[in-house]
């Protein structure tokens, strides 16, 4: 009776206000306009000097004008393989080239259908709850903790894979309820992309398990074994993820710990992650290990794991009667069980961007709750505990809105991590490559310093304080530091390219030549390492060799401006004016801001008694 009364005045309430009907549309169009007012000042962002370049700026899958499908479905980049990604970005560059704003701006408007589609989904899997499901998108749209999904550039992974994720859990639903063949075909699909663009989709069968267990499907064997082939792909998919990282040396600096110490890291990190889903403060790029006591974590990770199993045996006594609860933590637990580094990837303990798709299990417990509280009190009180509500999520805009300049640029980035840990030897040595990317060369020397006095073993840092001591001209010391490097890190080509330019700045041309083709057998895509050795064999007269190592540079990044320079002053040297001016211009079409260009290729003119030509260049150089 009384549904049928509260069914019966909304009614008359639609026919007083027609308009009334159109209000919860109108408020979901406002937290996407929301989301996009607070998002879109990282807009004009830089690239940052963390996985960007690995991403965009150095990658040749993405810069290439010429590049291919083949090549990009076909290599790893930062040790996944995300070709779908890749290609977004490389979709990017070819609209805008090296201006980051398009790629913050598909990051922000894949993270606004990502809203739409978590609103969605909560819909349908809540029976049509609507307050629920606009209180978790809200959580979804404007928690502080997804702001490194959305910013970072190098995250696009994280938004494109959601979306086919959570479109792969929608179709899954209506092929649950509606037994259409035609959407599981769309929900396989769907998740293949999501494979595609990120591996961590290989998680998407067993949240389907699930849900089909949530929703007493399990008796259906059809549908259960519908999911074998979701569950092949995974396999696939995740053999291939782990033999990438297995090649490349992936494994972060726990992967040899004990046990208890892996069971702690999980803990710890999974009990951080639910602390900062209500209490998002003290956010950091970079959450470090801890520094071990005579042997021993800090205390509080051996209580984070009695607290988690404490927490995981009142769930599993109490499953019955909170089955809400029990279903949300699973989403949780199951989405970020990849990252608790149980195998270790990487030197952080946790990190922001994990939570992107599985605070949303965490979401729908909130609002499902909040959902019974505004809804089960009395009527004058429903307004202030949903005003209670707007409160909240409005504290959490100002505190997502608040945090996201610390993304403006790789200074603002570090400085902050610096802030909150000063143990953090990446960020030391990231800040300092930024002082040394902008000309700051000894001040850059002392955060080098510093990143190797945390951490001794540190391979890049000795790399970049090698490259600050070259530019100072202190060669000897420079190698010193390189050789610190090869031994740490015997892979690492470019400390074999680093010390064999120090050695060719100190005349050794034997040496540098051997230690440059050492670090090309290494990395055989390093198209900085063949101009180097061009030089090598223009020192000691080899031209074909060098001309054959400049035409490799340019095969492998056709947009570097700076190997068609190179190339156009080998021709000059041997008196081929005609394609040393070809070169010059192609050089000055990429990058016409560099007055070198204008004024080497002048001189090829004037060589070619074209006078005219070279005198308008000369007059270009100085404007």
């Amino acid at each position: 009776m009384k549904k049928a009364s509260i069914k019966k005045k909304h009614q008359k309430n639609l026919q007083k206000n027609p308009y009334t009907k159109y209000l919860p549309l109108f408020i979901f169009v406002v937290l996407l306009f929301a989301t996009f007012l607070i998002f879109n000042q990282s807009a004009n962002y830089n690239f940052l000097n963390w996985d960007d370049d690995i991403y965009v700026t150095n990658n040749p899958l993405v810069t290439s004008a010429n590049w291919e499908l083949r090549d990009i479905f076909l290599n790893q980049v930062g040790g996944n393989y995300h070709p779908i990604t890749i290609l977004s970005l490389a979709l990017n560059y070819k609209i805008s080239g090296m201006n980051p704003s398009s790629y913050h701006y598909l990051n922000l408007l894949l993270h606004l259908i990502n809203i739409i589609l978590v609103f969605s989904l909560i819909v349908r899997f809540s029976n049509g709850q609507r307050l629920t499901a606009f209180i978790v998108a809200a959580i979804f749209a404007l928690h502080p903790m997804h702001i490194e999904s959305v910013v970072w550039i190098s995250e696009r992974k994280d938004v494109l894979f959601t979306v086919f994720f959570l479109g792969a859990f929608l179709s899954w639903i209506e092929f649950a309820q509606k037994g259409k063949w035609s959407y599981y075909f769309i929900t396989l699909l769907l998740f293949v992309f999501s494979l595609l663009s990120k591996p961590t989709a290989v998680l998407l069968p067993v949240i389907l398990l699930g849900y089909s267990w949530y929703k007493n499907k399990f008796a259906d064997k059809s549908l259960i074994l519908s999911l074998l082939p979701f569950f092949l792909f995974s396999i696939v998919f995740g053999i291939i993820t782990l033999s990438i990282q297995t090649d490349i040396g992936a494994a972060g600096e726990i992967q040899n710990s004990n046990f208890l110490f892996k069971l702690s890291f999980a803990s710890y990190g999974l009990l951080m992650y639910i602390v900062k889903f209500f209490v998002p403060v003290q956010l950091s790029a970079f959450y470090p290990y801890p520094a071990l006591v005579s042997g021993s974590l800090p205390f509080i990770y051996y209580l984070s794991l009695l607290i988690i199993s404490a927490l995981t045996g009142f769930v599993i006594y109490f499953r019955k009667r909170i089955p809400q609860v029990l279903i949300g933590l699973f989403f949780f637990v199951v989405t970020i069980s990849l990252t608790l580094q149980f195998i270790s990837v990487g030197n952080a303990i946790m990190a922001d961007r994990y939570t992107y798709i599985p605070y949303i299990g965490l979401a729908y417990i909130f609002g499902y709750y909040a959902n019974r509280w505004i809804k089960n009190g009395k009527s004058s009180n429903n307004k202030i505990r949903l005003f209670l509500l707007i409160l909240v999520l409005i504290a959490m805009s100002a505190l997502t809105n608040n945090h996201i300049p610390v993304w403006k640029n790789s200074s603002s980035l570090w400085q902050d991590v610096i802030k909150k840990n000063e143990n953090v030897a990446v960020a030391w040595n990231n800040l300092g490559l930024d002082l040394k990317n902008n000309g700051n060369t000894q001040e850059a020397f002392t955060y080098f310093e510093k990143a190797i006095s945390i951490n001794s073993n540190y391979a890049e840092a000795y790399n970049n304080k090698g490259l600050v001591l070259a530019r100072l001209r202190q060669f000897d010391k420079a190698i010193e530091a390189y050789n610190r490097v090869i031994e740490i890190k015997p892979e690492y080509y470019k400390a074999f390219i680093n010390r064999g330019i120090s050695y060719m700045s100190m005349g050794d041309l034997d040496a540098a030549l051997s230690d440059i083709t050492a670090g090309l057998i290494i990395n055989p895509a390093y198209n900085l390492g063949y101009l180097n050795r061009a030089a090598v064999y223009r020192g000691i007269n080899k031209p074909d060799e060098a001309l054959s190592d400049y035409n490799k540079a340019i095969e492998l990044n056709p947009l570097a401006d700076i190997s068609y320079y190179l190339r156009a002053n080998f021709y000059q040297s041997v008196n081929n004016h005609e394609m040393a001016i070809e070169d010059y211009s192609k050089a000055i079409g990429l990058n016409s801001g560099n007055q070198n260009y204008f004024v080497q290729r002048a001189k090829s003119y004037n060589a070619l008694g074209k006078f005219n030509l070279a005198k308008q260049d000369q007059d270009r150089v100085g404007k």
